[in-house]
């Protein structure tokens, strides 16, 4: 939806990887990879506060 690839999001800036006849999936794991990176990262120092939030959220009052 957008017309710059400036504001893209990182799902649409994968496809570059792909085209009609070929995949180059060596590129395109290594990009995943290298995507999700900070997602596992921030997931394991906000893990506690996670758990926490999972738990109060869990009792009746």
């Amino acid at each position: 939806m957008t017309k710059s690839n400036d504001v893209q999001t990182v799902q649409l800036g994968l496809t570059v990887f792909i085209q009609q006849n070929t995949t180059q999936w060596s590129l395109l794991m290594a990009s995943v990879i290298v995507i999700s990176i900070p997602v596992v990262v921030s997931f394991l120092f906000g893990q506690r506060t996670f758990q926490e939030g999972v738990a109060a959220g869990a009792v009746k009052e």
